[in-house]
């Protein structure tokens, strides 16, 4: 059997067609915006593949932030039906971690469901961030204390971007490091694991803010001057008009009176949608002078009900 690396760009359409065989094809579009150069300037990606006699075996993707390159991802670890139970997944992995280790990375992150899979990424120091179907690995410690380390600096000099790739991998710590709060983006369909909800999504949280563009609205971020994500903010339109949405963790409040006056002069009249439980959010928004209006329940991917109500200015 032969090992095969490669860094994007390159001739990814054998791979992700595998991806797409395993996956499905919303899960190989993922990976293939990655692998094909679209990112390169962001992000580095590597994937190494598995052959015997020239025929793909199995594959394991790795994206390592080059803007913040003490994090990294997993993801597209797989082997084809007929290989299986050889091991290959398993090798694949470790040759990818061990190149993650020489990089220095600090906290690498996959998601997953899949429990042969999670017997092999929790023998290899992952484990499951609470509530979530997210995995971390952190060594020599863990994902609560990097989240606390990671955000612990002061936050100055904080600037409303367009959202982009450079995002991909700081938005697992940005949503994940939260345990408590209370919090819905109702645009990006992102829901915290402060309510009572399992939020599955890792490497995709990413794409959840890109499916905004493509429905007709805009993403925002917001930075500090060391490259801190701590803010992020979409607009898009629906039936009631242009609906907006934030996040802001402590230290970015300011953040959020950017992102309505940015999405005010591109839109003209905007209206928020918060729920309940997201009492940080309400605070924010009432001090920036959105009333209460409209109560409503917000049915979340026909999973569960939730209490919610329409703020206007």
């Amino acid at each position: 059997m032969d090992i095969e690396r490669y860094t994007s760009p390159f001739d990814c359409d054998e791979v992700i067609n595998l991806w797409s065989e395993i996956f499905g094809e919303y899960e190989a579009e993922l990976e293939k915006i990655q692998c094909d150069g679209t990112e390169e300037e962001l992000n580095t990606d590597i994937v190494y593949l598995a052959k015997e006699n020239g025929k793909l075996l199995g594959a394991v993707h790795t994206t390592i932030s080059k803007t913040e390159p003490v994090l990294a991802g997993m993801s597209g670890v797989c082997t084809t039906p007929e290989a299986r139970g050889r091991g290959i997944s398993r090798i694949l992995f470790e040759k990818a971690m061990e190149e993650i280790d020489s990089l220095g990375v600090k906290a690498t992150f996959l998601g997953t469901g899949n429990p042969i899979g999670i017997k092999v990424y929790e023998s290899c120091g992952f484990s499951f961030i609470s509530c979530t179907g997210a995995m971390a690995r952190v060594p020599g410690s863990n994902f609560g204390l990097f989240c606390c380390d990671y955000y612990s600096k002061e936050h100055k000099n904080i600037k409303i971007v367009p959202g982009n790739a450079a995002m991909r991998l700081p938005l697992v710590p940005f949503v994940h490091g939260l345990s408590g709060d209370c919090f819905i983006d109702i645009n990006a369909c992102i829901m915290s694991r402060g309510i009572n909800f399992s939020q599955v999504s890792c490497m995709g949280l990413y794409q959840k803010f890109l499916d905004v563009e493509n429905a007709g609205g805009v993403f925002l971020g917001a930075i500090d001057e060391n490259g801190i994500l701590g803010a992020t903010a979409s607009a898009m339109p629906t039936d009631k008009g242009i609906r907006a949405d934030f996040r802001v963790r402590p230290g970015f409040e300011s953040a959020a009176k950017d992102f309505v006056s940015n999405f005010e002069d591109k839109y003209g009249r905007i209206y928020l949608q918060i729920a309940d439980a997201d009492e940080s959010k309400i605070k924010i928004a009432e001090n920036l002078g959105f009333k209460k209006k409209e109560e409503i329940l917000h049915s979340y991917r026909d999973i569960c009900l939730i209490p919610m109500h329409i703020f206007e200015k």
